[in-house]
């Protein structure tokens, strides 16, 4: 949340934003696939109890969820 440009993703030569992770990296498909996880954000972020439990289940399996 600093006022700094995010990081590059090493992965695909993008800005490493929140929406490149959960929607984008071609590093975290296999696990997007896995928790059924949208092709759009909005969609991913839905205050619902399933897409919330997908998305923790992604974060988790992905590492990511120790980061936050």
């Amino acid at each position: 949340m600093a006022r700094k440009d995010p990081p590059i993703c090493e992965t695909c030569g993008v800005e490493c934003t929140v929406e490149h992770i959960i929607i984008d990296c071609l590093k975290y498909a296999d696990s997007r696939s896995k928790y059924s996880i949208p092709y759009q954000l909005s969609e991913a972020l839905q205050s619902d109890l399933q897409s919330n439990t997908n998305i923790v289940n992604f974060l988790k399996d992905t590492k990511l969820y120790n980061l936050i």
